[in-house]
């Protein structure tokens, strides 16, 4: 069993750690997993579709190299599609693999510019119909290779008093009220499951987040992160929304 890390920098996120060995991907392995990091930090919703050049200065600053080609692009779907999978329709039925895709984040980081417009005009500029059809282009891409799907829903940026995004801090329920709208609608048109981060990180606890940027994860966030992934896959039940909160990873709730 594999699994798969297809999107942006709450996958890729070595980054910001403290521990910079101990990234997502080290700690789903260190739970017993073979992990295959196809996630790259500033991608967008298209980068997933049409591939992600990478700054040449970024190939080798993970401890394992980004799998890019002759141009330096990564490619997530055709790295998905041509690894490892079965052979025969038989083999397809028992495929246990996994993959976990947190896209989004970039797209409405690029559109912020237009929040003092309105959250109704912001986030009706980022869910726009191409970013909704390419979203489910992925999904369905995805679902080809792989029988299992986690989407990662986004979490806010640490809101306490003083934080780069303080003065924002009274869109932030009109904002993930509409993407969680979106993405929950997704979930349930394809059956997966959701781990909503924005239930399992609190914008208020400073400890929760990287200490070089606030809007970062830290490595406690992401030992919890990875810690839902494996409850997830182990208790795989199709359509539910699964938070950990206070970002114990000690205990996983489940909802419809």
């Amino acid at each position: 069993m594999s699994i798969y890390l297809i999107g942006d920098g709450i996958l890729d996120n070595f980054k910001y750690l403290d521990d910079k060995d101990l990234d997502l991907c080290k700690e789903i392995s260190n739970l017993g997993y073979t992990v295959h990091n196809y996630a790259k930090e500033e991608m967008k919703v298209i980068d997933v579709i049409n591939g992600y050049k990478v700054d040449v200065s970024h190939v080798k600053l993970r401890n394992y190299h980004y799998q890019i080609d002759k141009e330096h692009k990564l490619h997530p779907l055709k790295l998905l599609h041509h690894s490892k999978r079965p052979t025969s329709t038989h083999d397809n039925k028992s495929n246990d693999n996994i993959a976990v895709i947190s896209i989004g984040g970039n797209d409405v980081n690029t559109k912020f510019f237009n929040i003092l417009l309105g959250i109704e005009y912001f986030m009706g500029a980022v869910l726009n119909p191409e970013f909704q059809a390419n979203y489910e282009k992925i999904i369905e891409s995805v679902k080809a290779n792989c029988n299992k799907i986690l989407l990662i829903s986004l979490y806010l940026p640490y809101l306490g008093q003083g934080s780069s995004y303080y003065k924002y801090s009274n869109y932030s329920i009109g904002i993930m009220q509409k993407w969680n709208d979106f993405i929950y609608s997704l979930a349930k048109k394809y059956d997966i499951p959701v781990l909503d981060l924005n239930k399992t990180i609190d914008n208020q606890n400073r400890s929760h987040y990287s200490n070089i940027d606030d809007t970062r994860l830290n490595n406690v966030s992401s030992k919890c992160i990875a810690k839902c992934i494996k409850y997830i896959y182990k208790n795989y039940d199709n359509y539910h929304i699964y938070y950990s909160t206070n970002c114990n990873g000690s205990k996983i709730y489940r909802t419809k």
